[in-house]
């Protein structure tokens, strides 16, 4: 499980539906990433990312679903 976070000036610079999933190293640097331009992708707030190596399960305590986003090679 991946620890999410909420960063004010990010939205302020993004928009408030750009969706953005930053995984970062333990130095904080940042070593994948997920852009949704329109906020389509899972509406609401992504507050739980689980990665199982092929997929990436996407939780939202606004939502009653699971987002799933395949991962490519």
């Amino acid at each position: 499980m991946l620890q999410v976070f909420y960063v004010p000036w990010l939205v302020d610079f993004a928009g408030p539906n750009y969706g953005l999933i930053l995984e970062l190293d333990r130095n904080g640097g940042i070593t994948r990433s997920f852009h949704d331009p329109a906020g389509s992708v899972v509406p609401g707030h992504i507050s739980e990312v689980y990665d199982d190596g092929d997929q990436l399960y996407l939780g939202s305590y606004q939502s009653p679903f699971l987002g799933k986003l395949r991962l490519k090679d």
